[in-house]
């Protein structure tokens, strides 16, 4: 089972007898309308040290799972992601040469719509009838 998700998860982390765990925070409307929260063990790559409470977009994952003494116990392993300041910080610098090339190109380039407003003659040879 595949996972990917376009909205953002908060990441909680807790560290434990020299062991990190990490907790994927979810959360939906219950019946009545009222928000409902709750928490998957997640995993990471190997040398993934994230924060305590860091947004991310996952951006691939699959659901997984450990077995202790007969028991299973699933997880998320979320092998690609992005966090929301990176995500933010990505925007904002292609925004920003996106804004820098237009300005470039404006100089150098003709005004598309200078031709508007001329006439055109047509003659008796261009017409099809």
């Amino acid at each position: 089972m595949n996972i990917e998700s376009k909205q953002p998860y908060t990441v909680f982390r807790n560290d434990y007898n020299q062991y990190t765990f990490y907790k994927l925070g979810i959360s939906k409307k219950d019946t009545t309308g009222k928000w409902v929260n709750g928490y998957i063990k997640c995993k990471f790559k190997k040398d993934t040290v994230l924060e305590n409470k860091t947004r991310i977009y996952i951006k691939n994952a699959w659901l997984s799972f450990d077995l202790k003494e007969k028991e299973t116990i699933p997880f998320i392993f979320i092998s690609e992601f992005e966090t929301v300041d990176t995500t933010i910080e990505s925007s904002k610098s292609s925004a920003t040469n996106l804004q820098v090339s237009t300005n470039e190109n404006s100089k150098v380039a003709e005004d598309p719509f200078a031709s508007f407003g001329n006439e055109i003659e047509i003659r008796d040879e261009d017409l099809p009838f």
